[in-house]
């Protein structure tokens, strides 16, 4: 079997979907467009991503379908595996158990800091109920749980729940909770096992009077009144209420008896090998209900679970939301998208910031976050869902071939990765040696695991181990004739380093990263050298560096400076005071003669971190506002006694010049004893800034304590000398074979167009005679149309002698001989909002053109959209109807420059008319001009023509 990147084998991609109505979206809304790509995870189980472009906005959907028939397949709960108590990043859940996917599942309830918490209802974990509370939905059907059954059958159901410890003389006494904090102050009845924690609660200011009873294998061997936590027993539990509840044990247990913690549920939980709270059932037998359970209002960020109507496929789902690129689903556009999946019944989980699904990608051992979580990171939560492949290891069954980029430039070369995986489809580890690979379809060679193309064209990549093998198809361009670094300018201390990168760009416009290798890297000037695509400045002074392929240049100017040290605070004199993080623990700041770098004393920080869990801080704190260093302040520098190793960090707080704090990382591992110089980049930080603490932080679960000295606080500056104008040579730019003059006559097959850009009506006698000259040079340069780009009214139509197309408002084509011209509307920045309708007629107006040549006019570039997906869509549409059609098309658009780009085949114009920046009656000659564009069949040339 093999299997190829984003083709067949493995993956399956459904390019374009235009304008299809489906049935989870809106009455008034629908499908632009839709890209879904399909992979495997593991066998039984495959992810889908699915990318929409709707009437009302963008969608972004991961569908995961696991196959329960699978023998392979298992599904489980996953919880904090040292406390229920402990909020947990659903990576982290799915890692720590070894899972190949996995999303966040039931809601939970935040406790405060330190990322504690716990969940609504029931959980049942690999067979075992491992949370819950007397009384769930016992005031009606609310929240709802997901279960899978031994012989895994699922099932969704509305949990009741009912908790009892039973007495050697037959009483029952209730308990409220099991592993679940009381909401009541343990006035109640809880219990409490190693899932909770390590340790009980144990009386404290807020419970003086906490009584706790220790159950091990089933025998009462302790009764505690007020008195600290005690550790729960691996094998046993602790029962925790108050003295004023006391009675209700001591009544009917005495130290030495028997006692069973009864936990009964509908369903019955003991025959369940999963089983996790949600809330509304989205999907019941094929329908959604007239009315959920609970209904979260609104689009949102989704995270839902179905199952087939054999019950065989789960069909798992998260929706993004609150974010450009995923407007979210209603609670009915979910159990829509659910059905349409194949889902006869369903459950809504948790959402919004909690959104997040994990997977192991093809050819990766390890996993990733699939969706994009609201918050911008993962939200840590109580409990996640997981899938697990239990198939045993076997022999190599498939590979996977990638690289960075599909498209390389002829003369250049491209390295690539090949993967394996088994008949389970499960990672297998390669040795590169047994790897081959070739190449058909264009000239060239490989070295090792790179490609050298010697000729354009589409290159077959074919990676083989033994029998196997796997293909991938990448497009060789021509040679680049732009190259564009990732630094057009640098200031650099002496001694500093700057990695660069580079892209190219071919005749066409079509793009490619460009292998470092592949560059001629020089320096101009005594200022520094290269070291494969690194630059290190180790002379002071100004230069540029030269990229070069062939003929084609790319420059870098750089100032180098020299560094000068200053020490800002030598310790000498009490600077500073202490505070902790949480508030409360020990420590002190002090300046001390114990250690010192030099003078006569240091900066002593005490801290006491033995105590506490969690992230855990002390700080030196100086007076004010702080320290305030100097704008051309490039580095900290600070002398630093460590008393011992330990894996601390050590940071700084700086407020920049805009008020916005910054932290700064000196080390994130004190591993040294004794005095160390340690220095921090302030790169980035616009000055100037003010140093307002240095704190040790402890993040590990070390306990320790001790103290650290500090010493000979220095800012190191720069002064860079300037870069004088005309010093850096101009990038090369391709002279555009479009750009011509040609003499013109009107034929069957040819004709001739101008076009002005124009926002507002004339303000000036500058401005109303060149539009004036405008009109005047289009009727008498046998042009067939004249084109007023902006949101202008364009009276000046009203003097031209042709046909005139407007971008002020709404939006229409006409053909002319072998071109069709589109005229857009984009006032409100963008199609869809301009009129959700003009995308449909847009891309049909595209489809049905059988000539050679469209030219769409606009108000504003796609760059410009206030939706930047939207924008980008827009240009991916027209570059991949150029590459299939073979079309010239040409996009116009008012802006305030004269200039031209091709991208990806497409050609894009900017027009200005009066707009251009700095016009005035002396440069209006050169700078105000209007674009004239001449078509002779398929052959398209234009010029920028001076309007005066």
């Amino acid at each position: 079997m093999n299997y190829i990147r984003k083709s067949i084998a493995l993956i399956t991609v459904i390019t374009i979907l235009f304008l299809i109505p489906v049935n989870y979206v809106s009455a008034d809304s629908s499908v632009i467009y839709q890209t879904s790509v399909k992979e495997n995870v593991t066998s039984g189980a495959t992810l889908e991503k699915i990318t929409r472009f709707t009437t009302d906005g963008w969608q972004s959907i991961d569908v995961l379908k696991v196959d329960l028939g699978n023998p392979n397949i298992q599904v489980d709960s996953l919880t904090n595996t040292d406390s229920l108590m402990n909020l947990t990043q659903v990576k982290a859940l799915a890692d720590a158990r070894g899972a190949v996917a996995a999303i966040n599942s039931s809601f939970f309830n935040p406790l405060g800091k330190d990322n504690k918490g716990y969940v609504d209802g029931p959980i049942v974990e690999s067979g075992k109920i491992i949370s819950a509370v007397t009384g769930y939905n016992s005031t009606g059907d609310h929240m709802a749980s997901f279960s899978i059954d031994n012989s895994k059958k699922v099932s969704f159901d509305f949990w009741k729940t009912n908790i009892k410890l039973v007495a050697p003389n037959g009483k029952m006494v209730d308990v409220a909770q099991y592993n679940k904090p009381s909401p009541v102050n343990y006035k109640d009845i809880t219990v409490l096992d190693r899932r909770w924690g390590k340790t009980s609660i144990g009386s404290s200011d807020k419970n003086p009077e906490l009584f706790e009873v220790v159950v091990v294998e089933g025998k009462i061997t302790d009764m505690r009144f007020s008195q600290p936590a005690v550790e729960i027993p691996q094998n046993g539990f602790v029962i925790v209420t108050t003295a004023a509840n006391g009675p209700a044990i001591t009544n009917n247990f005495q130290i030495g008896d028997d006692v069973k913690l009864s936990i009964n549920t509908t369903p019955d939980w003991s025959n369940l090998a999963v089983s996790m709270t949600g809330s509304a059932i989205l999907l019941k037998n094929g329908k959604i209900p007239d009315k959920f359970s609970m209904n979260i209002a609104g689009r949102q960020p989704r995270t839902a679970i179905g199952c087939s109507k054999s019950g065989t496929q789960l069909i798992i789902v998260t929706v993004d939301g609150r974010q450009n690129l995923g407007i979210g689903m209603t609670q009915t556009e979910l159990a829509n998208f659910l059905a349409s999946q194949g889902a006869y019944n369903a459950l809504n989980f948790d959402g919004g910031g909690s959104t997040t699904m994990v997977a192991r990608q093809p050819g990766d051992s390890g996993l990733s976050v699939i969706n994009s979580p609201s918050d911008g990171a993962q939200r840590y939560v109580a409990a996640g869902l997981g899938i697990f492949s239990i198939a045993p290891p076997s022999e190599l069954n498939g590979l996977i071939i990638d690289t960075d980029d599909k498209s390389v430039f002829v003369n250049g070369s491209r390295s690539f990765t090949v993967s394996g995986y088994d008949r389970y489809l499960n990672p297998i580890t390669l040795d590169p040696n047994q790897i081959t690979f070739s190449a058909s379809g264009v000239q060239g060679s490989f070295k090792g695991n790179t490609f050298y193309p010697k000729s354009s064209g589409k290159a077959v990549i074919k990676a083989t181990v033994g029998n196997l093998s796997a293909e991938f198809t990448e497009d060789v361009l021509g040679n680049p004739v732009e190259i564009n670094l990732n630094y057009q300018s640098l200031k650099l201390p002496l001694n500093a380093t700057k990695k660069f990168s580079a892209t190219g760009k071919d005749k066409a416009g079509f793009t490619s990263t460009i292998n470092p290798q592949d560059i001629n890297w020089t320096v101009n000037g005594n200022i520094g050298s290269f070291n494969g695509n690194t630059f290190s400045a180790t002379g002071q002074g100004t230069g540029f560096i030269d990229a070069s392929i062939g003929n084609t240049h790319a420059y870098c100017g750089v100032s180098v400076a020299s560094s000068a040290s200053t020490v800002i605070d030598g310790f000498e004199q009490a600077n500073g005071s202490f505070i902790s993080s949480p508030t409360g623990l020990g420590g002190d700041y002090s300046i001390s003669n114990e250690y010192t770098n030099s003078g006569s004393y240091s900066g002593k920080l005490t801290y006491d971190f033995t105590n506490t869990e969690g992230t855990r801080a002390a700080y030196m704190v100086f007076p004010g506002n702080g320290l305030t260093l100097a704008p051309n302040t490039d580095k900290l520098g600070l002398w630093v006694y460590n008393t011992h190793s330990v894996p601390n960090w050590l940071r700084a707080e700086v407020y920049d010049s805009s008020g916005s704090k910054q932290i700064l990382e000196f080390t994130k591992d004190m591993n040294w004893s004794g005095w160390k110089y340690l220095e921090v980049s302030l790169d980035g930080i616009d000055g100037p800034a003010r140093l307002t603490r240095i704190y040790l932080a402890q993040v590990s679960p070390v306990s320790d304590s001790g103290s650290i000295y500090l010493d000979d606080l220095t800012q190191v500056s720069s002064s860079y000398p300037a870069l004088t104008s005309g010093q850096i040579p101009e990038d090369t730019k391709y002279k555009d074979p479009y750009n011509k003059t040609v003499t013109y006559k009107k034929t069957a097959n040819s004709f001739r167009f101008s076009v002005f850009g124009q926002t507002s009506e004339p303000k000036n006698l500058l401005q109303k005679l060149l539009v004036e000259r405008y009109a005047d040079k289009t009727n008498s340069s046998l042009c067939d149309m004249a084109v007023l780009l902006g949101s202008g009214t364009h009276k000046i139509t009203s003097k031209i002698k042709v046909n005139t197309i407007t971008t002020s408002s709404n939006y229409k084509a006409m053909d002319i001989k072998n071109s069709r011209l589109i005229q857009l509307d984009t006032s409100k920045k963008g199609l869809r909002l301009t009129d959700p309708k003009q995308w449909s007629w847009f891309l049909d107006k595209l489809n049905t053109f059988t000539g050679n040549n469209i030219f769409i006019f606009m108000s504003d570039s796609p760059k410009n959209f206030s939706d930047g997906l939207e924008g980008n869509l827009f240009r991916n549409i027209l570059s991949d109807y150029q590459k299939t059609k073979g079309k010239n098309v040409w996009v116009i658009y008012k802006n305030t420059t004269n200039s031209t780009v091709t991208e990806n085949g497409v050609k894009y114009f900017s027009t200005a008319g009066y707009d251009i920046k700095g016009l005035n009656s002396a440069n209006a000659a050169n700078q105000a001009k209007y674009l004239l564009v001449t078509v002779i069949g398929s052959d398209i040339s234009y010029e920028f023509k001076p309007s005066i």
